[in-house]
This record gives C-alpha cells, sequence and structure tokens, in this order.
C-alpha cells in the first residue's frame, strides 16, 4: 500500500514538473520578443549616427532566455550534465553581464572550469563488463562511436541514452532494465535506470 502510494505522488510530481516546464517555455516564447526590441534599438542607434552602442541589455536578455531554455531540458531530461548546463550559462551571464570585481570574475572562472571538468567526467564515465561497454546515459553518440569504433546513428538522439528510448518508442518495445536495441552489428542494452529515466547502457559490438 505504502509503495502504490509512493508511485502515485512520484508519478503526479512527474506530471506536475512537465506542466511546469511547457508553461516555462510558452513564457520564454513571449519573452523572446524582447529580443527583437533590443536589435531594433541597436538598429535605430546605428541608423542615427551612434556607433557607440551598449549592448549589454541585448546579452543579458539572450543569456537570461538561453537560460531558460536549458532550465527546460533540465526538467524534461532529468540527467546530471543538463543541470551541469543550467549553471554553466549562468555563472557566465553574471560574468559577461555584470561589472563584477576581478576576484568575483576569477572566482566565476574557477567555478566554469570545475564545472566543466565535471561535465567531461559525466560524459565519459565508462567501465568494461563481460558483455560489453557500460555508459552513462548522458554520453554523446559520437564519443561512443568515436571509442568503439561503432556507426550508431546520431540524428535518433545526441546521447546514447536518448538514442535508446527514441528508438525503443519507435519500435514499440517497453523501455526498462533489459531492454535491448539492435542497429547494425551493434546491441545495446539499458543496464540500470532511475525511475523512468535511462540512467546507464551497456553496448554489445
Amino acid at each position: 500500500m505504502k509503495q502504490q502510494l509512493r508511485n502515485h505522488v512520484a508519478k503526479t510530481a512527474s506530471y506536475l514538473e512537465i506542466c511546469i516546464a511547457a508553461f516555462t517555455l510558452i513564457s520564454i516564447g513571449i519573452f523572446s520578443v524582447i529580443i527583437i526590441h533590443d536589435l531594433y534599438v541597436i538598429l535605430q542607434e546605428f541608423i542615427t549616427g551612434n556607433f557607440d552602442v551598449k549592448v549589454e541589455h541585448f546579452l543579458a536578455d539572450a543569456l537570461q532566455i538561453i537560460i531558460g531554455i536549458e532550465f527546460i531540458k533540465m526538467l524534461a531530461k532529468h540527467t546530471p550534465s543538463s543541470a551541469v548546463e543550467v549553471l554553466l550559462f549562468a555563472i557566465a551571464r553574471k560574468i559577461i553581464v555584470e561589472h563584477n570585481t576581478m576576484l568575483d570574475t576569477l572566482i566565476g572562472v574557477v567555478a566554469i572550469a570545475i564545472l566543466f571538468a565535471t561535465r567531461k567526467y559525466l560524459h565519459s564515465a565508462t567501465r568494461e563488463s563481460t558483455d560489453g561497454m557500460i555508459f552513462n546515459g548522458g554520453m554523446y553518440v559520437k564519443e561512443v562511436n568515436k571509442m568503439l569504433g561503432t556507426e550508431i546513428p546520431e540524428n535518433m538522439g545526441h546521447t546514447i541514452a536518448g538514442f535508446v528510448y527514441n528508438q525503443a518508442v519507435k519500435q514499440e518495445i517497453p523501455i526498462k532494465v533489459g531492454c535491448k536495441i539492435n542497429i547494425d552489428n551493434t546491441r545495446i542494452e539499458v543496464y540500470s535506470m532511475d525511475d523512468e529515466l535511462i540512467k546507464q547502457v551497456i553496448v554489445h559490438k
């Protein structure tokens, strides 16, 4: 009974999260009009002969929209790498737009370097098994192809987990641990999951 209640609460939270992501996407679409206005103002300045145009407002608005888009991707993907992307753009916006002290800028650069190292670790965390190579779901397909010499199509998903998910939906295969996708001479199997999220896959060549 308790487990069923937990499952219902988890599903309700997931649906609510999707709704919030959808509303956020609509809001960002409306807010994007500000970019057009900023471009119009810059163009007007050039027409009037004023070439000393400050683009801080344009950069601030553009980066703010990008952060919003990355936030939606984080809600949709539920991967650590997507969370890192949001933090990267947020810190970059603070460094570029705001007039900080040299110390604040240095701290921001160090934070970005740490986030890049973290993202590289998340994408490259692999280990061998007796049956194949185990990859984190957030690893890019092109990196898997480069490491194993496989030819997994990149147009069906940028990450290996995204590829498996899209192929499983296309072939109407239930997405669960042990789910197998065959492509050419390669077999990709779901190795572990976190609720409905593909966490790790094992690639058999």
